[in-house]
């Protein structure tokens, strides 16, 4: 339940520690902020049930550092990364380390809460998932799913039609179309399961 969650806020602003503390109590959290990565890490808190929300760009250690030196010791909390608008590579390369998600700033107060209410309800990654995520990853077409690749790839719609021989605006018809037979609504939540499924990321 949210009251018995905690969700960790590592941020080097301290305006957004604020303002993410405000908004998370509000909604019924407990709430530690950590002022930088190093902070975080001396921490490292591990107690269930909670997640982390993560900037990408700090001083120092950065977001990716974190997330990389976590992974190494098989960190048990969700992480949500926070990233500027555009750094979809970013992005990708953060869901590739074990991100569970990812929210752009700026961000909607609805879509930040979604992601740590379904980042706290999700079941550790596992086989029988890896398996329902092929089963949807099957469900395309070779055009979408080479879309899907520039997709996880980080690349924008733009590069994406370039490389396919594509116009843009078909490349977005086919990334509509592409999230209704997977059955996802959001980039990350395509990213997600493309990696999930052993997704290769275009031109890999």
């Amino acid at each position: 339940m949210a009251a018995s969650a905690t969700v960790h806020v590592v941020d080097d602003d301290e305006i957004t520690r604020e303002t993410l503390a405000i908004l998370l109590q509000g909604a019924g959290y407990e709430v530690e902020l950590y002022e930088s990565g190093e902070a975080f890490m001396d921490a490292r808190p591990a107690a269930a049930p909670a997640c982390v929300v993560l900037d990408m760009h700090m001083p120092q250690m950065n977001g990716i550092d974190v997330l990389r030196a976590l992974k190494s010791d098989d960190f048990p909390l969700p992480i949500i990364m926070l990233t500027g608008r555009g750094h979809i590579d970013l992005a990708v390369q953060a869901m590739k380390l074990g991100a569970a998600d990812f929210v752009s700033k700026p961000y909607k107060t609805e879509t930040l809460l979604a992601s740590v209410q379904e980042s706290l309800a999700a079941a550790p990654a596992n086989g029988g998932e890896a398996a329902a995520a092929q089963e949807k990853i099957g469900r395309l077409s070779k055009r979408e799913y080479e879309v899907v690749q520039g997709m996880i790839a980080g690349l924008p719609n733009k590069l994406i039609a370039h490389r396919l021989d594509l116009s843009p605006r078909t490349v977005e018809a086919y990334r509509a179309t592409l999230m209704e037979k997977l059955e996802v609504r959001g980039l990350s939540s395509v990213v997600q399961l493309a990696l999930a499924a052993g997704v290769q990321p275009l031109g890999a």
